[in-house]
């Protein structure tokens, strides 16, 4: 298995002293009147409905100009559509039409970039990165609590068999196992979480149009290149990593170019004409 060489080898050497057996783990939350209530859309539901609270706030201080529900839908639209395509395109071409199953995260992010970008760039004649840069730490939160759901849920996205502490088994899940695992969804949840709060906590800086999207798309690339070295996803053909860490690969190059590009500070006019001389 690729990971067990590229990872660090100190897992293997700690103390398999206990692993959790996740009984609470269950696809359907409660049933209310002979209708179930899912964990994962509930989970979503609330990621859709507080960043749609914070963006409305964000929008406002940063005074652009977007309906925060049409961009919601935008995001909304174009999400579902790229995660659908990516997953088509990924693990099963059936799955394009298919209602109950059939999305990825990343299709999605890249979906709902363009969708947005479009809304934002043609019909609200605002600035793309501006947007994009409000959006980045948003779009990151969503996708931890998410994640959270793809947990709670025990939707099948678990890493290979392990016997670290903390690993898992999920004997009620989506898609059971009765061998401790690991808890890959946490892993995302954290690290996704994590980059969440720095650009929370830096989009109040003095930094130029392009930066929270260029590090939002770099930092996300990095985080599940390595985290898909603990799934057990077979390498791309001629590769010796999976589809998702190539598509990492390219979010992390396109968050490079962004920043090469377009998030270098401007000259002033004293500067260019220093410059210039």
């Amino acid at each position: 298995m690729v990971a067990e060489y590229r990872l660090p080898q100190l897992l293997k050497f700690l103390p398999s002293l206990m692993s959790v057996t996740a009984e609470f783990v269950r696809p359907v939350l409660f049933t209310v009147f002979g209708l179930n209530i899912y964990v994962y859309g509930l989970c979503m539901a609330t990621a859709f409905m507080v960043t749609f609270f914070l963006g409305q706030k964000e929008i406002a201080r940063k005074q652009l100009k977007v309906d925060p529900s049409m961009l919601l839908i935008c995001a909304m639209v174009g999400g579902v559509i790229g995660a659908r395509i990516h997953y088509a395109l990924t693990w099963d071409h059936s799955a394009l039409f298919a209602l109950n199953t059939g999305l990825s995260f990343q299709g999605g992010l890249i979906g709902g970039i363009i969708a947005t970008t479009v809304y934002t760039r043609y019909w609200c004649r605002e600035s793309v990165g501006k947007m994009l840069d409000m959006l980045a730490p948003l779009l990151m939160l969503g996708h931890a609590i998410g994640k959270l759901g793809c947990f709670l849920s025990g939707d099948g996205c678990y890493g290979y068999p392990t016997e670290v502490p903390w690993a898992m088994s999920f004997p009620n899940g989506l898609v059971p196992t009765l061998t401790p695992v690991h808890p890959t969804p946490l892993y995302e949840m954290v690290t996704s979480g994590s980059v969440a709060a720095i650009l929370w906590w830096r989009r109040k800086k003095d930094a130029p149009t392009w930066t929270q999207t260029s590090d939002m798309l770099m930092l996300l690339g990095l985080t599940r290149f390595f985290i898909e070295d603990f799934r057990t996803y077979e390498p791309v053909e001629g590769f010796s990593i999976n589809q998702y860490q190539i598509v990492a690969v390219g979010l992390v190059l396109a968050g490079a170019v962004i920043y090469w590009t377009l998030a270098q500070p401007k000259a002033t006019p004293a500067e260019a004409s220093k410059k210039d001389d």
